[in-house]
């Protein structure tokens, strides 16, 4: 897998881009300089030269800046092997994180390791995961069995009175599929959820998140479109210094980031006291400038059965100023539905405390996964 140029990806489709006449047309404040390639704003250009330009990064964390600060008192606690945990800047519905160990591994060791997700996450939290194929197959959920709430909350659902993020189509196919034979409506239950899923998936994969079935469940708060865009807004540092990975994520797959591993992924995991259902995006990309992570991974949320409108976390390992050290990186954020209502001040409170207090123990945990060694591989 080819490194990713940082300056190629600061500089390709750097204004926000539009479908117009089957091509891409950029739309800026600044003039555009026209080539055959890619078309360039003067901002883009200034960019470019900063980008590879030579610099100096005392601080590792750098990169990461805007949203997040850290200190000289916090490195040397992660010299001393604290993890440091804090909560970052946030609108009123969203609940973002972000959770700094040293390591000893280096970014091809974490790239290695997502590439075996199921590995990866593993744990008493996760009750079944698996990769997509390329293209997606039913085979692909072989695995995936709902528990007997969410077959509950399946049968009951109704628009706009659903436990689970469906739209009406996707409700009334479930509710067909169960019509006509009662006696054995979990496996055709199961059955059909499955198919549901790899539909959303082969969609997203077509035209992008904007092609999604809107989910008409009465927790849904916001249109996931708009949550993915607020929380990529939010996510300052990727639009500063990663733009067209920023667009990637809002546009896909009309704008896809340049030298970017690609893979979707399913889960079936335990959050807040429930089982949820959730499709990953990953990006993996690799950098050998200066003040660029060795490695960053990207998960965009594509489905979540429940709880979040939108979600973006981030993985990355970075160098020390001397390059003696490396840190694990990892900045969550969540768009959640119960916090636009009127009891959402305290629930924050609770979420927020719960989260601070696991993530050290869950990055530690990922720490000694990448440091003991390479993921185990799957039998010939």
């Amino acid at each position: 897998m080819d490194r990713a140029e940082p300056a190629l990806i600061a500089s390709e489709y750097p204004a926000k881009v539009r479908r117009a006449g089957g091509r891409l047309k950029c739309r800026s404040t600044f003039r555009i300089v026209r080539s055959r390639g890619p078309c360039l704003s003067l901002a883009a250009l200034f960019l470019l030269h900063a980008v590879g330009g030579a610099q100096t990064h005392a601080d590792p964390f750098a990169f990461f800046s805007p949203p997040l600060a850290v200190s000289r008192d916090d490195i040397a606690r992660l010299d001393g092997g604290k993890t440091l945990v804090r909560t970052l800047p946030r609108d009123d519905g969203e609940i973002a994180i972000v959770a700094i160990v040293a390591v000893r591994s280096d970014g091809a060791r974490l790239a290695e390791w997502v590439r075996h997700i199921a590995a990866l996450k593993k744990s008493s939290y996760v009750h079944a995961i698996a990769r997509f194929s390329d293209p997606p197959r039913l085979e692909d959920l072989a695995t995936l069995n709902l528990d007997d709430d969410d077959l509950d909350a399946l049968r009951q659902c109704r628009p706009d009175d659903c436990a689970l993020r469906l739209s009406a189509s996707e409700i009334d196919t479930l509710h067909r599929a169960v019509s006509t034979n009662r006696a054995a409506s979990n496996p055709l239950l199961q059955a059909a959820f499955r198919r549901l899923m790899l539909m959303r998936v082969e969609t997203y994969l077509a035209t992008g998140q904007e092609g999604l079935p809107r989910d008409v469940s009465d927790h849904a708060s916001a249109v996931p479109t708009d949550a993915l865009a607020s929380i990529v807004t939010h996510s300052g540092f990727l639009r500063a210094r990663l733009p067209a990975l920023a667009d990637s994520l809002e546009h896909y797959p009309m704008v896809r980031a340049p030298r970017a591993e690609s893979f979707l992924y399913w889960s079936q995991e335990d959050l807040a006291g429930r089982t949820i259902v959730s499709v990953t995006h990953v990006n993996i990309l690799h950098f050998d400038d200066p003040g660029f992570p060795e490695v960053l991974v990207t998960g965009k949320q594509v489905f979540e059965s429940r709880y979040l409108n939108g979600a973006l976390n981030v993985t990355a390992i970075v160098r020390s100023e001397s390059g003696a050290r490396h840190y694990l990186v990892y900045i969550n954020r969540s768009s959640v539905d119960v916090l636009d209502r009127w009891y959402g001040g305290l629930a924050r409170l609770v979420i927020e405390r719960r989260i601070t207090g696991e993530a050290a123990g869950v990055l530690q945990g990922l720490r000694d996964r990448l440091d003991a060694g390479p993921p185990p591989q799957p039998p010939a």
